[in-house]
């Protein structure tokens, strides 16, 4: 594990969520974050421990830390057990990223081995943008082709193109989606419950935005 330098008088918030396993979970993120901590000689200013989510239910914990963080100078970052704890969705991850970014603030991830402030850090970012924006791009342009074709041709099963909305087994999409999987890997996984058969990630999208309403 490589030095770092941190600023005197400054401490970091820690934030943890929920495993599978809920008290395992926390507590091993903990242990994580505390051992790294004493490593490098730094303090935690305030712990932001989300023990009630699930993958569709707002993150109190974390909305707070992050509104906090903005405007208290004594605060120099984030500290995290792993990317996955902190952020649900690479897209999400990468707005965090930006907005702590805008205003010094610093985001440390133990088992990744990642601080955005040095070069190794800011690389590693700048990778998951790009991998972020190429997946977007990707499946924007699978959606757009999917729709010319069937204005076209009509659809592949012969159903009119405003066909019943898919039965998800949201039981199933937490599980996997509390593993850190996003919302793309799981429409690999999941079925249909209605037809059994496989579920695009264009209407796992659809599904998971009508959830959230």
């Amino acid at each position: 594990m490589y030095y770092m330098e941190f600023k005197e008088n400054k401490g970091f918030f820690a934030y943890c969520r929920e495993s599978v396993d809920l008290k395992t979970g926390i507590e091993l993120q903990k242990e994580k974050i505390k051992k790294y901590a004493e490593y490098h000689n730094i303090k935690i200013y305030k712990w932001f421990i989300e023990n009630d989510t699930s993958a569709m239910k707002k993150r109190k914990k974390y909305n707070r830390m992050m509104e906090l963080i903005i405007d208290d100078n004594n605060v120099e970052g984030i500290i995290c057990s792993s990317i996955s704890r902190f952020g649900r969705e690479t897209t999400g991850l990468l707005l965090a990223h930006t907005k702590l970014q805008e205003h010094n603030k610093r985001l440390i991830f133990v088992d990744n081995n990642i601080d955005t402030t040095n070069i190794t850090g800011k690389a590693m970012m700048n990778m998951m943008f790009v991998y972020a924006e190429l997946e977007r791009d990707t499946i924007n342009e699978r959606i757009t082709a999917g729709k010319k074709r069937a204005h076209l041709y009509g659809t592949k099963s012969g159903l009119p193109m405003h066909r019943p909305p898919i039965e998800v087994d949201w039981k199933e999409y937490d599980k996997y989606y509390n593993l850190g999987l996003s919302t793309n890997a799981i429409s690999k996984i999941i079925k249909d419950k209605r037809t059994g058969k496989k579920i695009s990630s264009s209407a796992l999208y659809k599904a998971v935005k009508e959830r959230e309403k």
